[in-house]
């Protein structure tokens, strides 16, 4: 591969794409993908995803509020690459990984729980109470007991781990409830999510799945009972937790059924939030190898620029002008080489 093109290698490197045009018959072969592609599904790609999330945080700077992002995939490896990324372009957020809710524990618990596993039991120390709202329930009052270091420090950091005390050790916490009731349980989200100056992301794993796993291992109706319970949750989690945005992968293939199990509202506001990830970087590579194959057959290196006389950025503003749509981004590409071989657009700046 080369280091660089010189100015004479361009020139014979846009010479033989004018008089070879045959490029333009082996890029339009991968539009055989599009036609698996339905206009208005919003396919994006990861870029598009990371902007979107970007703009989500900067509107929750200006306006206290949570967000919903649903995100259609092919394959629990692309969820992955979403979710590596995510933790890899967001340094300064907390991604929180949640996996599918075991079913024999409670949806807003097991929140709780992998917010506890991610940050460190430390996380209660830094929540600010306001004293005035340390009678407000139990979950306030043991939070201001436990930070104050009490004679019953201990067992109030039991009952935040759910340890079971007997009946001697909760007549002295003075509490009557446990921190995986659910109001306590969303309370204790509420207060270590809002805790954070930057937005919380919630990474939900394999929503889709609830249903299918535990309705084979406990029957349909426990199963579907165990989805219905789960996506309430979320939605609760939408309306009363202010500083977090709800990344929801789900395989493009449940989706549908999935959102049967949900309520109107909820229904709703997914089919309003969804997007599709389209993984460009796939296609790129198939791209590389159908030019790498014209370039070789044309008796020529393949230049260092794998998409001369194009560019990764132009690719990826090809795409989000598509809107996803694979036929568009195609043609808009080789308009672009056209464009440049017939001197329309300066060749002076071609990598």
């Amino acid at each position: 591969m080369e280091s660089n093109l010189i100015d004479v290698e361009k020139s014979t490197y846009l010479e033989t794409l004018g008089s070879r045009g045959i490029y333009k018959t082996y890029l339009s072969s991968l539009i055989e993908i599009a036609s698996k592609t339905e206009l208005g599904d919003n396919k994006v790609s990861f870029w598009r995803i990371l902007n979107i999330i970007k703009s989500l945080i900067d509107d929750s700077k200006k306006e206290k509020a949570s967000h919903l992002l649903p995100i259609l995939t092919t394959s629990d490896a692309k969820k992955n690459f979403i979710y590596n990324l995510l933790k890899d372009k967001f340094p300064n957020q907390i991604v929180l990984y949640i996996p599918i809710c075991p079913i024999y524990v409670r949806a807003f618990y097991h929140v709780y729980n992998c917010l506890i596993e991610e940050l460190g039991f430390e996380i209660l120390e830094t929540i600010n109470l306001d004293p005035q709202t340390i009678d407000k329930n139990d979950v306030y009052k043991a939070l201001y007991k436990y930070q104050q270091k009490s004679d019953s420090y201990d067992l109030f950091k039991r009952w935040f781990y759910e340890d079971k005390l007997d009946y001697k050790e909760k007549r002295e916490l003075e509490l009557n409830t446990n921190i995986s009731d659910d109001k306590n349980s969303l309370e204790i989200i509420k207060l270590i999510c809002e805790s954070f100056k930057n937005k919380v992301l919630l990474f939900f794993d394999d929503i889709e799945l609830i249903s299918q796993k535990y309705g084979a291992q406990y029957g349909n109706e426990l199963g579907e009972k165990a989805q219905i319970v789960f996506l309430n949750t979320l939605a609760s989690l939408y309306n009363e937790v202010s500083n977090i945005i709800i990344l929801l992968p789900c395989a493009k293939e449940s989706w549908q059924s999935l959102l049967k199990y949900s309520n109107n509202y909820f229904r709703n506001l997914m089919v309003s939030k969804k997007i599709e990830f389209y993984d460009l970087e796939e296609l790129k590579r198939k791209m590389t190898k159908v030019m790498d194959f014209y370039w070789i057959q044309n008796n020529m290196r393949p230049p260092t620029n794998p998409f001369f006389p194009l560019n990764n950025d132009l690719l990826e503003a090809f795409f989000e002008q598509a809107e996803g749509n694979l036929e568009t981004f195609f043609n808009l590409s080789i308009k672009r080489i056209e464009d440049i071989l017939s001197g329309r657009i300066s060749s002076e700046d071609l990598d």
